[in-house]
């Protein structure tokens, strides 16, 4: 009789151990997925990042053309608007 239970319970202690290693490696399985998950989550966001740096580099260097640009026909405005200025004078 201890024998036959001894068998019964060693067989379903083993069975537990079997589910609980089935649900162990399943969880490791999940784990490895979500950690190659973050990390290409990480790879994307650090390209990401450096292209709106270089993207605001970019920016920079326009705008400091369009500065340029901007300040060169305002200097030609106003040569313009004295020289206007100067033949409204002599016409009238």
């Amino acid at each position: 009789m201890e024998a036959t239970l001894l068998a019964i319970s060693g067989a379903f202690i083993l069975i537990l151990l079997g589910i609980i290693g089935f649900f162990l490696k399943s969880f490791n399985n999940n784990v490895l997925r979500l950690n190659d998950s973050s990390m290409s989550l990480e790879k994307a966001s650090i390209e990401l990042s450096t292209t709106v740096k270089y993207m605001q580099g970019n920016c920079n260097l326009r705008h400091q053309n369009i500065d340029k640009r901007l300040d060169a026909h305002a200097n030609e405005i106003k040569i313009h608007t004295k020289e206007i200025a100067a033949i409204k004078s002599k016409i009238s």
